[in-house]
């Protein structure tokens, strides 16, 4: 399989230009530019997240089209492999925590604080020579308050690509107190159809996790409670919900069901209608015993049922199961 690979990774990288036309008339999914969730159980193809959204990687040996870099990855319990990962990792996506920002090609990427405009990713440098063009690398803050180096725009704010419009990519903004002056509280900004959008109030789960306190002095931070702090997403059939980064995160999913197409039936038409008991949490499946098919049985006989029929849930008589019956004998 390595042979295979490098041969492809070498006509990629001579002719990247006609891989990619190639690659475009291929099917989804599991091809080169094709949008994928996660990495397959092979070497290839590799998921990489891209403003465009999660896509598959293009193996390499040494060059990657524009905007591309090619850099090492090692899948869990595989060996490592070389792929193309964009230059600027997810550079300028909305966020709240570094982990957000980090993917194959940017592991030392951070979630930069951009004061009350909000968190936006940006990728680890030494020097602007690291960074794309438009982005410099300069010394900030993470929104965890952690010193870094990153490349950040060099003049235009950060703008929704259309993997954070697909998303809705969010990150925690901060609103001038009308009432107090000098004192911001927390609001969030999330990528849409128009754009990013200005700060707005936070609303919902969200609100347990943010300190009704907001921030004094206009010192721009992260008013959130601990992460771990209990909270309640507003979905009853989460357990173990806790506070990450001023969100509210969804725990443990305890019911078995939320609606009744949860409920899978078999194919037996006799056996009754399965539907998502919601009387009392967990929520579980039930047989609604006003569906089960009964079957009269006084035409029975000793040989003969009448017994429902699995696939039709009609009624018929059919040999009863074998029994033993002790024979009569002539009375003397």
């Amino acid at each position: 399989m390595a042979g295979t690979d490098t041969a492809q990774a070498d006509a990629d990288a001579a002719n990247p230009g006609d891989s990619q036309s190639t690659d475009a008339a291929l099917d989804c999914p599991g091809v080169v530019d094709c949008p994928c969730e996660a990495n397959d159980d092979r070497d290839f193809p590799i998921c990489v997240a891209s403003a465009a959204g999660r896509v598959c990687a293009r193996p390499c040996v040494a060059t990657c089209p524009g905007g591309e870099s090619c850099v090492l990855y090692t899948p869990q319990g595989a060996d490592t492999v070389s792929v193309c990962a964009p230059t600027g990792g997810l550079l300028c996506l909305p966020c709240r925590t570094d982990a957000q920002c980090r993917t194959i090609g940017a592991e030392t990427a951070t979630c930069v604080s951009h004061d009350q405009n909000g968190g936006f990713c940006g990728v680890g440098c030494t020097t602007s020579d690291d960074c794309p063009s438009g982005h410099v690398c300069a010394d900030r803050v993470t929104t965890a308050g952690a010193a870094t180096r990153q490349c950040v725009p060099d003049k235009a704010a950060c703008t929704c690509s259309p993997g954070a419009v697909a998303t809705a990519a969010n990150t925690r903004c901060y609103l001038p107190d009308a009432t107090v002056g000098g004192r911001f509280c927390a609001g969030v900004r999330t990528c849409g159809p128009a754009g990013l959008s200005a700060c707005a109030p936070i609303a919902g789960a969200d609100a347990v996790c943010v300190d009704a306190a907001c921030l004094q002095n206009g010192k721009v931070g992260l008013p959130a409670l601990a992460d771990g702090s209990a909270c309640s997403d507003g979905v009853v059939c989460t357990e173990g919900d806790a506070c990450l980064g001023g969100h509210c995160e969804a725990g443990t999913n305890a019911c078995e069901c939320e609606k009744d197409a949860d409920c899978k039936d078999d194919a037996d038409l006799c056996n009754g209608v399965r539907y998502c008991d919601k009387s009392a949490q967990p929520f579980t499946c039930k047989t609604n015993p006003a569906t089960v098919v009964g079957c009269p049985t006084g035409q029975d006989t000793v040989c003969l049922q009448n017994q429902c029929q699995p696939s039709t849930g009609a009624s018929a008589m059919v040999p009863a199961p074998s029994t033993s019956i002790a024979p009569t004998r002539p009375a003397r």
